[in-house]
């Protein structure tokens, strides 16, 4: 719950910050999908498996440290001035009379400002990166390094079985170039390393044929009930 808690204020800032609303990717790959009558994955790796991985990465102390940052109702600290870049004014509609290189030249002038937008939330992801980085360090690998390779993964198996020409791969864009990277690396068989958690080791174990965790909690809740009853009656 405190991750929870911290990473969706990092997303809402992180949003704020680069004009991009939280889950904008989802939104457009299910508008993609269903415009061209695609069939639609979901990729990432379930993120009760994530945030297990990440609080396990931190020590006693950054847990601690997290508690405190949530309870102040902020993150450790905030990026040294990462201001958004202003949105570029709209243009007038041009008249009738616009000529053929004016329509151009206007073309050129919006794409470029796009381009310095998404270079502007570039850098803000940089910072907000090196931020966790430099606070968190030990939850950049289960937050962002192996959501990419998972991501990855995901993108191959998903183009080996599918039998199609091409898939389409759409992710967040502070995932953008890890995946990129991480399509061109060798990751084979590392599905199951990457949802490895102890949690998930204890459920695959048996007591009398009962998952270990439903066991002990099992015995743990008759022992509090003998215990009452023996308090009550005495």
């Amino acid at each position: 719950m405190i991750l929870r808690v911290f990473l969706a204020r990092a997303s809402d800032r992180l949003g704020a910050e680069t004009r991009v609303a939280p889950g904008a990717d989802f939104r457009a790959a299910r508008r993609a999908a269903e415009r061209v009558g695609a069939s639609l994955i979901l990729g990432d790796r379930p993120i009760e498996i994530t945030l297990e991985r990440a609080w396990r990465s931190l020590s006693l102390r950054d847990r601690w440290r997290l508690v405190r940052s949530v309870a102040d109702g902020r993150s450790a600290s905030s990026p040294s001035s990462p201001s958004p870049s202003p949105s570029p004014s709209p243009s007038p509609s041009p008249s009738p009379s616009t000529s053929t290189s004016s329509s151009i030249e206007k073309s050129e002038r919006d794409a470029s400002e796009l381009i310095q937008m998404a270079l502007d939330d570039d850098d803000i992801l940089s910072q907000y990166e090196a931020l966790l980085a430099r606070e968190f360090p030990s939850l950049i690998a289960p937050l962002v390094r192996e959501r990419d390779v998972f991501l990855s993964l995901t993108i191959k198996s998903s183009y080996a079985v599918s039998g199609k020409r091409r898939v389409l791969g759409v992710v967040g864009q502070g995932h953008l170039r890890g995946v990129v990277r991480a399509l061109g690396e060798e990751h084979a068989g590392q599905f199951r390393e990457l949802c490895r958690t102890p949690s998930r080791e204890l459920a695959k174990q048996k007591v009398l044929g009962v998952p270990r965790p439903l066991a002990t909690r099992l015995a743990i809740d008759s022992s509090i009930g003998l215990l009452a009853c023996a308090w009550w009656q005495g």
